[in-house]
């Protein structure tokens, strides 16, 4: 049910994982807190812990992720509509 069954980032129902927005070992008491959780694919889920680490990470360090994610799918959709690419 968590974000209806889709990565936030990009919108797969593949391989989907918990991420917790305050690191559990920083932040035990919302360890299961819905609102420290956020549905992420294995790939995004993989892709921000080698950027940021495991462990001691933050709603700020997701919020800058999301961001950057954001920023790169739009210049790559900008991209391939400027070079007919569907």
């Amino acid at each position: 049910k968590r974000d209806n069954y889709r990565c936030v980032l990009c919108g797969s129902e593949e391989d989907l994982n918990v991420h917790h927005l305050s690191a559990r070992n920083i932040d035990t008491e919302n360890t299961y807190n819905l609102d420290n959780l956020v549905t992420l694919c294995k790939f995004h889920h993989t892709d921000f812990h080698i950027k940021y680490g495991f462990g001691n990470n933050t709603p700020d360090q997701f919020k800058e992720y999301k961001r950057q994610e954001t920023i790169e799918t739009v210049s790559q959709n900008e991209f391939c509509e400027s070079n007919g690419v569907e």
